[in-house]
């Protein structure tokens, strides 16, 4: 409106308008990351790959663990702690290319020569993700779900055109001594499986206590798993 009302006499009005509104947001956004309530508390990651490359924050995996799956042990490539943007070259990780800062994210246009990019918020403050939401245009709606996205119930919204669609679901994450109690139990009821195979028995059917030796495999191990859930919202176009 404010670019209607200083440029409707000028022949190339759409061009200046343009430029004035990007300056316009992006003075809004260095406005909101200039002083943000929790400075560190928060981290930015952004990807672009295809089918044969990817860069941006990613860190490849090196490394192998073992972990009991489908009643087996299998090995699996461990996921690296990814870098954020802004983050300083490692000796950890010397062929890996530090991403841009979080200002050049907001404030430059990256080149985007993949086939998909991806933008992901970790914990984000509410200037980051106003600035966010400026930053890609997003509809006021979606912009004030994120602010509030704890207490948002699960839903689907798919946009027209080039507009951004959304889904706000709820996420289960368990920490890593939660993971390793609960393969200990998954790998103590495949043991005690294979054990009552052996002996003639099925779980679940008492039978003559002699049938089934006691030994560690009648032990159930602890379990400690702490569930944290979450709200998460993803935004696609």
């Amino acid at each position: 409106e404010f670019c209607r009302l200083i440029l409707d006499d000028d022949p190339e009005r759409d061009e200046v308008a343009v430029s004035a509104c990007w300056a316009f947001r992006h003075l809004r956004v260095g406005a909101l990351l200039g002083k943000p309530r929790d400075p560190k508390g928060w981290n930015v990651y952004y990807y672009n790959y295809d089918d044969s490359k990817v860069d941006g924050s990613v860190v490849a995996s090196r490394r192998k663990e073992r972990v009991f799956k489908n009643k087996a042990w299998v090995e699996e490539m461990i996921v690296e702690p990814q870098m954020s943007c802004g983050s300083l070259p490692s000796s950890r990780y010397p062929d890996c290319t530090p991403p841009v800062s979080v200002d050049e994210f907001f404030m430059k246009p990256l080149s985007h020569t993949l086939n998909v990019h991806w933008a992901h918020a970790h914990n984000p403050c509410q200037e980051c993700i106003l600035a966010l939401g400026q930053h890609y245009r997003l509809r006021v709606h979606s912009q004030c779900l994120l602010t509030r996205l704890e207490d948002a119930s699960a839903q689907m919204e798919f946009a027209n055109n080039d507009d951004w669609s959304s889904i706000v679901f709820p996420a289960v994450y368990l920490d890593q001594e939660s993971r390793r109690s609960l393969q200990r139990y998954r790998v103590w009821m495949q043991k005690k499986t294979v054990k009552a195979a052996m002996s003639g028995r099925t779980l679940g059917v008492a039978l003559s206590p002699s049938a089934f030796d006691v030994s560690e495999v009648h032990l159930q191990p602890h379990i400690d798993i702490g569930v944290v859930r979450m709200n998460l919202m993803i935004f696609w176009s």
